[in-house]
């Protein structure tokens, strides 16, 4: 069963040329990311957190936004209406159809 916060993850940056100390930053960059994600979640903090977040570890909001709809359209019931804000964000309050 997938979990709400499933299609809003975000991944490792993993190259082979890190260092040990890359590694460590990538993985803080990653719970930082997911930090603000799970706040998002649960309502503790606006969108424009978890989109400045990835803005400034180089990620594109954008295409960001674009995956987590796009994986929710995978998951989503067919007979469930997903509410969206006037950034195309998720609102995590589903309305039944």
């Amino acid at each position: 069963m997938a979990d709400i916060s499933d299609p809003f993850m975000t991944f490792l940056e993993e190259h082979p040329d890190f260092s040990e100390s890359d590694e460590q930053r990538a993985v803080e960059r990653l719970l930082k990311r997911q930090d603000a994600v799970q706040s998002f979640l649960i309502e503790e903090v606006p969108p424009e957190v978890v989109l400045d977040c990835l803005s400034e570890q180089g990620i594109s909001p954008d295409k960001y936004v674009q995956n987590v709809l796009r994986h929710i359209q995978c998951i989503q019931p067919s007979d469930v209406a997903v509410m969206t804000d006037e950034m195309g964000i998720m609102d995590n309050k589903l309305i039944l159809s």
